[in-house]
């Protein structure tokens, strides 16, 4: 919650932003007087409780593992997944939480061309790479890293990638990437997956693409910015080890934790 309230506050330098969804599993209550205490109008918002893509894709539980220590984190992929299905928009740009942009950023241009934040030449885990082929019978389509946050997609896109799935599966499109993912060789049979690179490989070979490098100002510790401005960076994200280093909710009183000494400077840095 304390993110998705900071990165909010940024909003500004997403251009052609329509209409902001938040999907989530916390109860509207909990939004709907949080968000005036640090101003935020409610009301421009769309509040999607996760239960509501259970009930339309139940499939979305195959995705949790007995055991899994990273909780939901499989889960809330197949979320993002699910939601390019469920909503009916031409075009789309999933942003998790803990990233925001303190540049200008179009994630699709004029003439419908999607523009992707990229790691260069960044690999991450094989398995991330071997789900793509398993699933799509395509190949990773380059050597930068889609691992970025953001995602634009276009709804054309997705029906073709849908298609593609149920039909060389034969099973819904959400057992076809999940059922298709390398488990590890060990007792836990964890399953790595990117969303992300999943989506976005599979646009590139369906149509041109623009890319940017993102340059993240990584955080470690929500009380120390110092290196933080908008001139070496254009990405803020959240990547502090120790939550309490981090934003932090207080759920009884609706209320981020030092949030305006925050807000205030992030504000003075960019």
């Amino acid at each position: 919650m304390g993110h998705c309230v900071l990165g909010l506050h940024f909003d500004h330098y997403l251009e052609n932003l329509g209409q902001t969804y938040i999907i989530t599993n916390i109860s509207e209550n909990h939004y709907k007087d949080t968000f005036p205490k640090h101003d935020l109008d409610w009301n421009k918002f769309t509040y999607v409780n996760d239960q509501e893509l259970f009930d339309a894709y139940p499939e979305i539980l195959h995705w949790d593992m007995a055991g899994d220590y990273r909780g939901t984190w499989l889960r809330q992929q197949a979320l993002k997944i699910a939601s390019l299905d469920y909503f009916d928009f031409d075009s789309f740009m999933i942003q998790d939480p803990d990233t925001f942009c303190i540049q200008p950023y179009r994630a699709v241009s004029e003439d419908r061309v999607p523009n992707y934040f990229i790691l260069p030449n960044e690999t991450h885990g094989t398995a991330y790479y071997e789900a793509i082929e398993n699933s799509l019978g395509i190949g990773r389509q380059t050597t930068h890293s889609f691992v970025s946050e953001f995602m634009p997609f276009l709804k054309e896109d997705w029906h073709s990638m849908r298609e593609l799935l149920e039909t060389r599966h034969s099973k819904h499109f959400l057992d076809a990437i999940i059922d298709n993912c390398p488990r590890e060789q060990d007792e836990r049979q964890l399953i790595w997956f990117s969303e992300y690179e999943l989506l976005a490989n599979y646009v590139m070979t369906q149509r041109e693409i623009n890319t940017i490098e993102q340059k993240r100002f990584a955080v470690k510790n929500i009380a120390d910015l110092t290196g933080l401005n908008s001139t070496d960076w254009n990405c803020y994200v959240d990547a502090c080890p120790n939550l309490d280093d981090s934003v932090c909710f207080d759920f009884p009183t609706n209320t981020v934790q030092d949030f305006q000494k925050i807000l205030l400077d992030i504000k003075s840095r960019i």
